[in-house]
């Protein structure tokens, strides 16, 4: 068995774990990464629950967002950098690709969990000589569940999973 440390393609003798650290592999993980952390963003992002004018509605949606979004991603790549350059670290996630799954659910979780009514987060601002309560998500909560997710759907290997699962049900083929 022999490596090649890359970003991108670790030269390992079973082809499956080769064609899964392609290019087009890395590729799919990013813009799966970009599709969740937008929808994320979407749904729970300060557009929600700040009152904006249309021009903070343009920063908060078309300039905040892919700032956010890419440099998350990006992050996420950094901190998993000991998954692809650490050929046994690499074996141990890619065999169990339930430890991603699980991450995802969690991070989903946490992101929930910041805008339910026990753990929002009040402020109470003054506008115009008035005190105004505003319920804002927990901060702490989010940005955990943000980057649970952003981690776990970086560092999935989608053929990885599929293998699991045959492997579980036993529906492999023995030739």
């Amino acid at each position: 068995m022999r490596f090649h440390y890359s970003l991108f393609t670790i030269h390992h003798s079973p082809l499956t774990l080769k064609n899964n650290l392609s290019f087009p592999s890395f590729f799919g993980r990013i813009l799966l990464a970009i599709i969740m952390l937008s929808a994320l963003y979407l749904f729970l992002g300060p557009g929600r629950y700040v009152e904006a004018d249309a021009v903070n509605e343009l920063v908060y949606f078309f300039i905040l967002a892919p700032v956010l979004v890419i440099s998350t991603i990006l992050f996420s790549f950094l901190i998993g950098l000991p998954i692809r350059l650490i050929p046994s670290l690499f074996k141990y996630w890619y065999d169990r690709p339930y430890i991603c799954l699980a991450l995802f659910i969690v991070g989903i979780i946490l992101c929930l969990l910041s805008i339910n009514l026990h753990f929002i987060a009040s402020e109470i601002n003054i506008v115009n000589g008035e005190e105004i309560m505003e319920q804002r998500p927990n901060f702490k909560m989010l940005c955990a569940g943000w980057f649970t997710v952003s981690f776990s759907v970086t560092h999935f290997y989608f053929s990885s999973f599929t293998q699991f699962i045959k492997r579980k049900t036993g529906s492999t083929k023995k030739e």
